[in-house]
């Protein structure tokens, strides 16, 4: 009698299916694999033919037309320029710099800091085989003879932060378009947040400098047809000498603005709120000498009785109302001006109020600029009380500060109370919307 030969369950041949799929899987992805390291790597042999053949060139030009259209120096060679070679698009882009070489010490005991110059060229390309790191090659050039600099000067931009610490990485354009050959760079700013520019050609306020980065705020130079009188004008450069400036940019802040209506309606939200955020940074002054902002912007209040306001500088901010405005501001919290931090998103709660021809408010705090809340403000009238008020409770729109409305232009004396603190005294008289900041100290 024979016996029947065992043939495979459908479990084990499931697990067999599996572990082949698997197999098969990872020798697709290992000769996905090699054939991207293939391409790449044959892409990466043409893009360094590419760098060598623009090295080359640039070591057999003239030194002294040695550098990039529109660069410092200027010269011949493009700072960018697209090549293809058997269908891949290749960009070359070229970098020429002078290097002040620290055995002959540098700037600025070194008055001369054009010691060679390096050339520095990046290769990169687009497709499926493209690189995680560009192609770089670079050679230094020396000069023919003893350095100089024939007609042109040292340009010098430091970069920093609001806390004063140098900022790399920041984009630094440089145009000079009066110039023959015109200046158009754009460079970034090394570890030090410096960019130094030996070779400037000369001129008379004729280098704008725009500093930027990504999520940062922005600084620059100002013409006379932005400004009249900029603060920060263009820049000049002379000969053998060294022109230096500073630029100031953080990361943005975001800003939430929310209106609320009077203490005695509640502090009921209020949508439909007009106001103005100016900044206190100025660039300049126009031909009546008023200082022009670098910001100042219009906004209203949306639904929730909020607008949410990005990409603010860091600054001293005030927030006021439009001039004929139907009502008047009862408190805020933080208290107007108030400070905005780089990198930070706070949010600013302004109380409002019916508007009337004369106002008082206060302010009371203590010796470390904490308001003091249901502190009583009493106004006399010589020696008779005309209205007495609490401040505003704690977590409120208006913590520690008191509105006194509908008041005649004559002199009141007020006396501020808060248990624990010595009493303040003092007499103010309101023409128009007036703010008085009480400080009240321990006995």
């Amino acid at each position: 009698m024979k016996k029947l030969a065992r043939g495979f369950t459908l479990l084990e041949t499931l697990v067999a299916s599996a572990l082949l799929f698997m197999f098969l899987a990872g020798v697709l992805v290992i000769l996905q694999i090699l054939m991207r390291s293939v391409g790449e790597a044959r892409l990466r042999l043409v893009a360094s033919s590419l760098a060598s053949e623009r090295l080359e060139t640039a070591k057999n030009l003239p030194y002294e037309v040695l550098g990039t259209v529109g660069g410092i120096p200027p010269g011949d060679l493009p700072q960018s320029e697209t090549v293809t070679q058997n269908g891949q698009d290749f960009v070359v882009t070229t970098a020429v710099v002078y290097i002040d070489d620290g055995f002959d010490g540098v700037l600025p005991e070194d008055p001369i800091p054009n010691d060679y110059k390096r050339v520095r060229v990046t290769v990169t390309w687009a497709g499926v085989f493209q690189p995680k790191n560009p192609l770089v090659m670079a050679t230094d050039v020396a000069p023919p003879g003893i350095e100089s600099i024939a007609n042109a000067g040292t340009l010098l931009i430091q970069v920093l932060d609001s806390a004063g610490l140098p900022v790399s990485t920041a984009n630094v354009s440089i145009e000079a378009s009066s110039l023959s050959p015109p200046i158009d760079l754009d460079t970034t700013s090394d570890a030090d947040g410096r960019v130094m520019l030996p070779g400037a050609p000369e001129c008379i306020e004729c280098y704008r400098i725009l500093v930027t980065k990504n999520a940062y705020s922005t600084d620059q130079t100002h013409v006379t047809a932005e400004v009249a009188n900029p603060i920060k004008p263009q820049l000049s450069v002379f000969e053998g000498q060294l022109t230096q400036s500073s630029f100031a940019i953080d990361r943005f802040a975001n800003l939430t603005v929310r209106a609320t209506r009077s203490r005695q309606a509640g502090y009921a939200t209020f949508p439909g709120v007009q106001f103005t955020l100016r900044g206190s940074k100025t660039i300049g002054t126009d031909t009546l000498a008023n200082p022009v902002y670098k910001y100042q912007q219009n906004f209203i209040t949306g639904g929730l009785g909020q607008v949410v306001l990005p990409n603010l500088e860091w600054d001293l901010y005030d927030l006021f109302l439009p001039t004929g405005s139907s009502i008047d501001i009862a408190g805020s919290v933080p208290l107007i001006p108030f400070p905005l931090l780089s990198g930070t998103s706070p949010t600013i709660t302004i109380v409002t109020t019916a508007n009337t021809a004369n106002s008082l408010l206060f302010s009371v705090e203590d010796n470390a600029d904490v308001l003091l809340p249901l502190a009583s403000i009493t106004l006399f009238d010589q020696s008779t009380p005309v209205a007495t008020l609490s401040a505003g409770e704690a977590g409120k729109g208006d913590q520690g500060q008191a509105y006194f409305g509908g008041l005649s232009v004559q002199n009141y004396d007020f006396l501020v109370t808060l248990s624990g603190f010595t009493d303040a005294t003092g007499s103010v008289t309101p023409v128009g919307d007036i703010y008085e900041s009480i400080i009240l100290s321990t006995p």
